[in-house]
């Protein structure tokens, strides 16, 4: 595996580091504990859960869907947060969202426009949350995936576009864990090809 980051552009996420590295340490675990399974098949849920034990591993708390207060102040409801990490002074209210990339359709912006679509789902979802504007982050687990059948782009290609994509990205973190192009671990039962994970995190208002 190959890990592109953490590249934290802004500095209030900077103590996220060591959580971040160990998120990477999470998902080679898990490929090399469960064989024949790979962590980025998996939607939302047991993305938010690799990254809430990748917090744990770095000294962090974590806690996964709890209940509290959503909304505007003229108008709160209860509701869940995706995920609250903490340690000492630092904490963020993270929401989270997953999204799929076919990065055979590599037509120009395609994967720069996929990825700013889900960073702007969470970031919607993130705005909900009544804690203060500092405290607010949207993630964004995006997973790339390569099909045969009427591929215009040949496999590698395609995946230097998805990297190239993924170092331009509109946010103040990126995250990319990657295979290595000739890993065969990564290729499905229809010769489809699961390269690995960005995780992008940007602050909400």
């Amino acid at each position: 595996m190959k890990h592109f980051g953490p590249v934290i552009r802004k500095r209030q996420f900077e103590p996220l580091r060591p959580v971040l590295k160990s998120w990477f340490c999470v998902l080679e675990d898990y490929i090399d504990r469960v064989p024949g399974d790979l962590p980025f098949w998996y939607r939302e849920r047991p993305q938010v859960g690799f990254f809430a034990e990748a917090a744990w591993r770095a000294g962090w708390a974590a806690l996964e869907e709890w209940g509290m207060e959503k909304g505007s102040q003229l108008k709160p409801s209860r509701g869940r947060n995706d995920l609250w990490i903490g340690r000492g002074k630092h904490e963020w209210f993270i929401e989270a969202k997953h999204a799929w990339c076919d990065i055979q359709k590599c037509k120009e912006n395609s994967l720069e426009t996929r990825l700013r679509e889900a960073l702007d789902a969470a970031r919607k979802s993130a705005e909900h949350l009544t804690c203060k504007s500092s405290q607010k982050v949207a993630a964004a687990f995006v997973s790339p995936i390569w099909k045969p059948e009427n591929a215009k782009v040949k496999f590698g290609n395609a995946r230097q576009a998805w990297i190239e994509a993924c170092d331009g990205a509109q946010a103040d973190v990126v995250a990319s864990f990657i295979s290595a192009e000739r890993d065969e671990r990564q290729v499905g039962k229809n010769g489809e090809r699961f390269i690995g994970s960005v995780l992008l995190l940007v602050s909400a208002k």
